[in-house]
This record gives C-alpha cells, sequence and structure tokens, in this order.
C-alpha cells in the first residue's frame, strides 16, 4: 500500500516498537553481562534478603510490563486513529475508482 496514512502508522509502529524493544533488550542483556562478570555486585546485599541479582531480575520483569502497558498506551492513542485515518483513505481511493 503506498497511501500515506498507511506509511505514517507503519512509520509511528516502528519507532516504537524500536525503541521499547531495545530498550528491553538493552536491560536485559546488560543484567546477563553484570551476571556473568560481576558476579560480586550482583551478590551484593540489597535490601534485607534480597541481593542485587535478584532485584535486576525483578526490575526485568517490570521492565517487561513497563513496555507491554506504554505499547498499549501508544496502540490506543496513536496507532488507532493512524489506522483509522489509513483505512478512509483507503476506502476514499476506492470509491474513487
Amino acid at each position: 500500500m503506498d497511501l500515506p496514512a498507511f506509511r505514517r502508522l507503519i512509520d509511528a509502529k516502528r519507532r516504537v516498537i524500536s525503541l521499547l524493544l531495545g530498550g528491553s533488550l538493552g536491560f536485559f542483556f546488560l543484567v546477563l553481562l553484570l551476571a556473568g562478570y560481576a558476579r560480586p555486585l550482583m551478590a551484593a546485599p540489597f535490601a534485607g534478603p534480597l541481593n542485587v541479582g535478584y532485584a535486576l531480575l525483578l526490575a526485568i520483569y517490570a521492565v517487561s510490563w513497563g513496555a507491554a502497558l506504554l505499547y498499549t498506551y501508544a496502540a490506543h492513542h496513536s496507532f488507532d486513529p493512524l489506522a483509522r485515518e489509513a483505512v478512509r483513505e483507503a476506502e476514499a481511493g476506492r470509491a474513487a475508482k
């Protein structure tokens, strides 16, 4: 499809997905690198019986949930209006033929 509205939708989705996926995977691989190369840091106490490694593991879950929530927000407030615009544009082009 060479519709401008469809192109805007794809570009917006690509931007959001790239940022969220890049941030999430970047954090995940950072934790993996720390687990492999900074064992004393990961074993350091953080809060009571919780050490830094477990805290970062819990943070991975929080980052994953946060990315999912941000994507849902973007889909509702940005992608859905762009998709409706693309459908209207496609229907107008089809009706003109």
